[in-house]
């Protein structure tokens, strides 16, 4: 059912009991709540919410077993609900452009969640609970007030893809993961735009490194394992106050 682009401003509770509804589109509309009847929609899978100007979910919502891609981006949700962890074949969740302050801790039980979107939003930190999502391909946190993240975050060893520019770091997250060569699979990591000083030298530990954008910093030198990285492809290192670069770098 493809409702998207239209002007609708609600929708009836009746919704709620085709059964047999798989994909329910709704995309750029002007709804402002949802029926709270979703406990019955059993076989839906692709639920797009996206550009409304919803504030928050009905509990509900939490209730649909078979649902793999939830789509909210470029709404006004304040909050997730609390058993958002009943999701659990939840392979996306887009987020971007909501104003969440806070995650829920239960979220750390959508154990086969791959793509987690949480760009421009209000985010000063997360849970550790973000480090039982190994099952995560990519994270996209940037733009957020976020100071800091997770010593879990070293678990996420299926991680391919962090974003992480126009954040307020000051440390990395591989800063403190005491397990960093877990991340194997890292290829891409974007951290433009922060207070970041110091970047450790077990940078090494991340061989399949292919971009490191830490333009924008408040870098005042490399270390010389940067030029360990021999899949590095894009180093982008502008805005920063380097004053010399490692001799390593001409590998």
């Amino acid at each position: 059912l493809r409702l998207s682009d239209n002007n609708l401003r609600t929708l009836p509770e009746s919704i709620g009991s085709i059964r047999t509804l798989q994909v329910l589109a709704l995309r750029s509309n002007l709804l402002e709540k949802l029926p709270e009847s979703w406990k019955d929609m059993e076989n839906l899978s692709t639920l797009d919410l996206s550009c409304n100007r919803l504030k928050f979910l009905p509990g509900d919502i939490v209730r649909l077993p078979k649902l793999t891609h939830l789509d909210l981006h470029d709404n006004q949700i304040e909050a997730l609900p609390e058993k958002i962890g009943q999701l659990s074949s939840l392979v996306v969740l887009q987020l971007c452009g909501n104003q969440l302050r806070e995650l829920p801790r239960d979220i750390g039980r959508l154990r086969d969640l791959q793509d987690l979107v949480l760009s421009f939003n209000q985010l000063q930190y997360l849970p550790d609970e973000i480090g039982k999502l190994n099952k995560l391909q990519e994270l996209k946190f940037n733009n957020n007030p976020l100071r800091s993240l997770p010593k879990t975050i070293q678990r996420l060893t299926n991680v391919r893809r962090v974003y992480l520019q126009g954040c307020l770091l000051r440390d990395l997250p591989i800063e403190f993961a005491s397990k960093l060569s877990e991340l194997q699979r890292l290829r891409v990591f974007e951290a433009q735009g922060n207070q970041i000083r110091v970047l450790s030298n077990k940078i090494k530990l991340l061989p399949k490194l292919e971009v490191l954008d830490l333009a924008d910093n408040f870098l005042t030198w490399l270390p010389k394992e940067v030029g360990d990285l021999t899949h590095l492809k894009v180093l982008i290192l502008e805005g920063n106050p380097i004053k010399a670069l490692p001799s390593s770098l001409s590998k």
